[in-house]
């Protein structure tokens, strides 16, 4: 009995499907770690361009800076594409702006604002254009930059499916990030004990659990958690 074969060609081609599909995971994870990245990126330097313009030095605040930069980003992969980017643009925006009027307002006070400053803003509007031209070349230039890297982001936003292993690798990350947010500041809370008389009520302005608790003062808040926190 003759029996029909499969032409050499045709054989080779449904051997090599298996290894071609793997191929393609691969180069579709490899494409996923830009955008992802960038993701990340754009949020850590905006805590980064706001201490470079605050003459932050504290490990402290790019530490919670870095947890909620990745705290962001693995939420913004979790979700679907369009969700994704409204998630990313409010909340990169919002943060990104937050940030440029903090050092603006501290370039022209010395001081940082809290929300409830805002309503006064509206004052020093005749002044706008005296005030702009008093902020430094680095608050022009990264301002653009991270304005540049924020579209970018939401442009390379792909449309893909999510999957069970991305919702877990998402969900754990989230997860030990907030973890972190809520321990880190235990963590600063120990240099209260290389400060004499922090514990008791005459020393609270020393005090780092003081300071974050209380927030009486925004510049002082803002060298324990940077501004993310």
């Amino acid at each position: 009995m003759v029996t029909k074969q499969k032409p050499a060609g045709k054989y080779l081609k449904e051997k090599a499907t298996p290894a071609k599909k793997d191929i393609q995971k691969e180069k579709k994870g490899s494409k996923l770690l830009l955008p992802i990245g960038l993701t990340g990126l754009s949020y850590f330097l905006t805590e980064c361009l706001m201490a470079a313009l605050m003459g932050a030095k504290d490990w402290a605040v790019f530490g919670f800076g870095l947890l909620w930069a990745v705290l962001l980003t693995a939420i913004v992969w979790m979700l679907p594409k369009i969700a994704a980017r409204i998630f990313y643009g409010i909340s990169y925006f919002v943060v990104f702006a937050w940030a440029m009027a903090q050092t603006g307002y501290y370039r022209l006070f010395r001081k940082l604002m809290w929300f409830t400053d805002i309503v006064y803003a509206g004052e020093g509007a005749d002044y706008l254009g005296d005030v702009l031209s008093a902020f430094p070349l680095l608050w022009w230039l990264g301002g653009i930059a991270l304005i540049g890297l924020g579209v970018t982001v939401i442009l390379l936003i792909p449309k893909r499916k999510r999957g069970v292993g991305n919702y877990i690798a998402c969900g754990v990350t989230a997860t030990a990030m907030i973890a972190g947010l809520f321990g880190l500041p235990e963590l600063v809370f120990l240099r209260d004990n290389d400060i004499w008389g922090t514990h008791s009520e005459y020393a609270q302005s020393s005090s780092y659990e003081a300071t974050y608790r209380t927030m009486y003062d925004a510049k002082n808040v803002y060298n324990i958690c940077g501004i993310s926190q």
